[in-house]
């Protein structure tokens, strides 16, 4: 080739301009903003409220599985011997709960059980509860693969000789309606990354961060891959942007090192976000290591922590759990606190079955606040999905796996979870046209797999 045409080929090169697709946005977590904390307030609204807006779709569910002859009482109507349906909510007896036993060693100046992963060999009994009493339940239900805080129908009857509610069967309320999923010929794609961890002391994920800020933003790859970053619309970060050390100057006393978030990870995150700001827009969700209250609903971080970022309009502090729409379509998700809860205390075969199972009940968090944090409610429980989502994700995941949920009323729901980037280094690119899931994977200490040339549909 001729210098001319070298010099031809390299204007021509230069003269490409990618412009990015446009989107239309709606944020639709306003019942996640916290009006006022009220740290007054019993808990026991946030479950009469959960039991009182999911009771009437479970008695449907019932009525439509059961038929409609049988009889539907309360807890302080059964009678002995009589076959009826009860509604109530599930709740395990667990005698190692951390947070119990945490409360004691700190009260009485003991070393608390270590942490564990599981404790569904430690649970006891299963017990149903309404507005004014408990029972017990017996009979064909597996302990283990129920979760506390789900409002569930139960059909059976009382053991007289014990008191106990023997179940014959069981349904969960219908999976919630959904607004029809919007029709489009053009493929769109919003980008889901959660675990970043800047401030991690090996610092393995600085590398693999920039090869992911240089592909989104158009600075590496083909022109074949260039043209399809112009495709993603948004990007989420799905919870842990920073990542707390333990540091020795912040000692309060000898031999205590508390965790702390350095300014340096603070400051590199906000150059991190500033760089995708630049050219696309960006959710922030708050996570469990992040600086911002710990109980959910959580709020979204402070724009002062990234004062570079919120120069730009493109750039925006989220709730977690978060909700939002893209042309029409509906997103939800958490940074994976919820379904890491559900996993510790029922025996479900991985993430995303914990996943599938809080919206087939119809909650996002259905453990809170039993043995997950939350604000106490008076008027209504925040968490309940009154609409069923076309994409439904979790952040902090192991790894990444998708599924598509079909339910009874013509509703189709991605359910996705999005592993930790600073542990696996992968990310995950919705088709917002078809649902269609691509892995954006960037291997430590080399160049991208760029998502347009290698990746496979999952």
């Amino acid at each position: 080739m001729s210098s001319e045409e070298i010099e031809e080929h390299t204007a021509m090169i230069k003269s490409i301009k990618y412009v990015r697709c446009s989107h239309v946005y709606i944020n639709l977590s306003s019942q996640y903003v916290l009006k006022a904390k009220q740290f007054n307030l019993q808990y026991a609204h946030i479950y009469t409220s959960r039991l009182w807006t999911v009771a009437p779709h479970a008695a449907t569910a019932a009525r439509k599985q059961w038929g409609d002859d049988i009889i539907v009482r309360k807890l302080a109507e059964l009678r002995p011997g009589e076959e009826c349906i009860v509604i109530g909510t599930l709740v395990k007896r667990t005698t190692l709960k951390s947070e119990a036993l945490l409360e004691i060693g700190n009260d009485y100046h003991i070393l608390p059980q270590p942490a564990r992963d599981k404790y569904t060999h430690d649970i006891g009994c299963l017990v149903l509860e309404d507005e004014n009493q408990r029972i017990n339940l017996i009979g064909n239900v597996d302990v283990h693969r129920m979760v506390t805080g789900s409002v569930v129908a139960v059909r059976g009857f009382v053991d007289g000789s014990d008191g106990k509610f023997v179940v014959d069967d069981f349904t969960y309320r219908p999976v919630p309606d959904q607004i029809p999923r919007p029709v489009s010929d053009v493929d769109r794609y919003l980008v889901i990354v959660s675990g970043l961890d800047f401030g991690r002391e090996d610092a393995t994920n600085l590398f693999p961060l920039q090869l992911l800020v240089d592909l989104l933003t158009g600075q590496l790859g083909s022109e074949v891959t260039q043209a399809w970053m112009t495709k993603i619309v948004r990007l989420v970060v799905a919870g842990n942007v920073v990542l707390a050390s333990e540091s020795a100057k912040s000692a309060s006393y000898a031999g205590k090192k508390p965790k702390v978030i350095s300014k340096e990870a603070m400051s590199a995150s906000d150059d991190f976000l500033t760089q995708l700001a630049a050219g696309l827009d960006i959710d922030v969700m708050p996570g469990t290591t992040d600086p911002t209250n710990f109980m959910l609903p959580q709020q979204p971080l402070h724009r002062c922590l990234f004062p570079k970022a919120t120069r730009y309009e493109s750039f925006n502090c989220v709730t977690n759990p978060y909700n939002f729409s893209i042309d029409g379509l509906e997103i939800l998700g958490t940074s994976g606190q919820p379904v890491a809860d559900v996993c510790r205390f029922s025996e479900f075969d991985d993430q995303l079955e914990a996943l599938e199972h809080t919206l087939r009940v119809g909650h996002v968090a259905p453990t809170a606040p039993d043995s997950t944090a939350c604000y106490p409610q008076s008027d209504e429980d925040p968490f309940v999905i009154k609409r069923c989502p076309h994409v439904y994700f979790c952040g902090n995941a192991t790894n990444l796996s998708t599924k598509i949920l079909n339910g009874e009323e013509n509703q189709t729901t991605l359910l996705i979870t999005v592993p930790s980037f600073s542990q696996t280094f992968t990310c995950a690119a919705i088709n917002l046209r078809n649902l269609d899931v691509m892995p954006i994977q960037l291997l430590k200490n080399s160049l991208p797999i760029a998502a347009k040339d290698n990746c496979t549909s999952q």
